[in-house]
């Protein structure tokens, strides 16, 4: 099932679409990354086209003003994007220092970053230059030597990061020691204490610690909360505290690891995306990165601000005395930096508001409570109605003793009582979906996920003909009606495995994280295989009972004891009514293992 998947999967690839480029500057809110994401491209490892140059000293004191070149080095290559930042070279190295005071106007322009003026500069448009001055003035107090940073940016593909320039200072270097040190010797967690002496959220559900795929505690400690967590890859693991359970309006804690490279940095959620910020405040950093496991430990005072808002002149309090929801998130980082990509999988939240003076045990769910209801319904339609639906319809024409409902037979009343309720539940869970979603996709979703929902659209459309054609359907007897049983067959069975195949896209999708998707794949290849065997084995049994009872009436017919037509054989008879009852019991009990894959992660 999953290489099928993969084969159709390629099909919706059509529907991806290209990352954008900034031509009129990159954004407000990449002052400390300062990474082009260019649709997941990679950065130049290659040396640059473009070189630093110091026109007027080689060394500053402060308020001195100094005059900074860039230039392209080799024919036929120009520069369209850049970004250049300054800061000091010891102590916080995160600090922007400085201000530029001029730039070139036709190409450039400065932004106000984390609370600074004019001190980062980028392009104003795309058009191709070979050269670029900016003078830039030393801040008013010693901070030390300082280092030009800068990403040069050639087209779409090609740029160039963490290029580097330095400036000694006149002044001797301050003695004020800033920054966030992180060790590397981290000491084991210890989650036996989880729900005794600090509060633990363990994602999945069932994990009790160690065994989890990515978890996070907490405790009070001297006035501040020492947070621990991990997460079962390499790149970057996540806390965030929400004031809701959605993303937006977050601050977050990141822990990066690539290789020996480790590091420790704040953010604040947008909508859509993460913005770094100064993590000055954090303290006792520790991470490590063993057998595929990123673990980090650090300490947050209670309170804590970021900036918020375009140009950063307004600042936020995040107060942890307050209860907020944890959030948990992991992915990857560009080559050779420290900056986080787009997590692929979906950030577990916790259940409730999580109040950190209490030591307790906390779960909670990757997906949303209305994707939840959604993925219940349609697993109820089309593993335990649509199945029975089918089985009653094509094997219990003759059971039910003969019994009338509502003066029909009991089978077509319990037949058409399903395919009705399975409609119900399929239009349920379809509304909702559009209703979440707020229409159609997003243009960022996964091939997987455009897969899913053009196959939902199409089950929607199957069930909704299979109801009309039965509300439509011709008497018996008449010239149309085996045209239209067949096609009623074909279209419900063309339906159903369409929704099977919808089911498994709807976990075939890399924003389900690893450990549901394999679960989901278990149950529901397991419920497949039932419902295949039970197909098979009740018309084997069906075709079997038909053998039985035509022998056994050739045989009365030799013997003469019978040729009355009241006895002739009954070939369509189906399987007694336990085997029903034991059909159902199977179906209910997958159905339910298979929605355990939603409310366990």
């Amino acid at each position: 099932m999953e290489l099928f998947c993969s084969i159709i999967l390629a099909v919706f690839t059509l529907y991806l679409e290209q990352g954008s480029c900034f031509p009129s500057g990159a954004p407000w809110d990449t002052c400390l990354t300062m990474f082009p994401k260019h649709n997941g491209q990679q950065r130049q490892t290659a040396p640059s086209h473009f070189r630093f140059h110091l026109q007027t000293a080689s060394s500053f004191r402060p308020g001195d003003s100094i005059n900074v070149s860039v230039t392209s080095e080799k024919a036929g290559h120009a520069l369209t994007g850049i970004q250049l930042r300054a800061r000091p070279t010891s102590g916080d190295r995160e600090r922007i220092v400085g201000q530029f005071v001029a730039w070139p106007e036709e190409k450039t322009q400065a932004l106000d970053c984390l609370g600074g003026i004019r001190n980062l500069i980028t392009h104003s448009n795309n058009e191709p230059v070979t050269t670029l001055t900016f003078t830039w003035r030393a801040p008013d107090v010693n901070v030390g030597d300082v280092q030009f940073i800068a990403t040069f940016v050639e087209d779409f593909d090609h740029f160039w990061v963490d290029q580097t320039l330095t400036l000694p200072s006149l002044e001797p270097p301050p003695t004020d020691k800033l920054g966030v040190d992180l060790s590397p010797n981290f000491d084991v967690i210890d989650w036996s204490e989880c729900g005794v002496s600090k509060g633990c959220f363990l994602y999945p559900r069932a994990c009790t610690g160690h065994d989890c795929y990515a978890a996070v505690s907490f405790r009070w400690t001297n006035g501040s909360l020492e947070f621990e967590m991990f997460a079962s890859q390499e790149g970057y693991v996540a806390v965030g505290f929400s004031e809701d359970k959605h993303m937006g309006h977050d601050e977050t804690v990141v822990c990066t690891a690539q290789g020996d490279s480790l590091a420790i940095q704040r953010g604040y959620n947008h909508e859509t995306y993460n913005e770094r910020q100064f993590k000055a405040g954090l303290s006792d950093v520790q991470a490590r990165y063993v057998d595929g496991r990123l673990y980090c430990r650090f300490t947050r005072p209670i309170v804590m601000e970021m900036y918020v808002e375009k140009g950063h002149k307004k600042l936020r309090e995040f107060n942890l005395e307050h209860a907020h929801y944890l959030m948990l998130a992991w992915g990857h980082i560009y080559d050779g930096t420290e900056v986080m990509g787009l997590h692929k999988e979906l950030p577990p939240v916790s259940d409730g508001l999580v109040d950190f003076h209490l030591s307790a045990i906390i779960r909670g769910s990757s997906l949303p409570l209305a994707k939840q209801i959604h993925g219940t319904l349609m697993l109820v339609s089309w593993l335990l109605l649509a199945g029975s639906a089918t089985v009653i319809a094509r094997h219990y024409k003759t059971g039910f003793r003969g019994r009338l409902i509502c003066k029909a037979q009991a089978w077509f009343q319990i037949h058409r009582f399903l395919a009705i309720l399975l409609w119900l539940t399929t239009a349920a869970s379809f509304i909702l979906i559009f209703v979440v979603v707020g229409g159609w996709l997003p243009k960022w979703t996964s091939a997987a996920g455009n897969a899913h929902a053009c196959l939902g659209v199409a089950v929607m459309a199957g069930s909704t003909l299979q109801v009309l054609a039965g509300v439509l359907r011709p008497a018996p007897g008449t010239r149309l009606r085996p045209i239209f049983n067949w096609g009623h067959f074909i279209l419900g069975k063309a339906t159903h495995i369409t929704a099977g195949v919808c089911l498994f896209f709807a976990f075939y999708n890399s924003v389900i994280p690893a450990p549901q998707r394999k679960f989901a794949y278990i149950v529901l290849s397991v419920a497949l295989v039932v419902h295949i065997a039970w197909d098979v084995g009740l018309d084997i049994a069906k075709c079997i009972h038909a053998k039985k009872s035509r022998d056994q009436y050739e045989m009365k017919t030799v013997d003469g004891t019978s040729s009355d037509v009241g006895n002739e054989p009954t070939i369509g008879q189906g399987p007694p009514e336990v085997t029903l009852y034991l059909y159902l019991s199977c179906i209910l009990a997958v159905t339910c293992a298979s929605i355990t894959a939603i409310y366990m992660f």
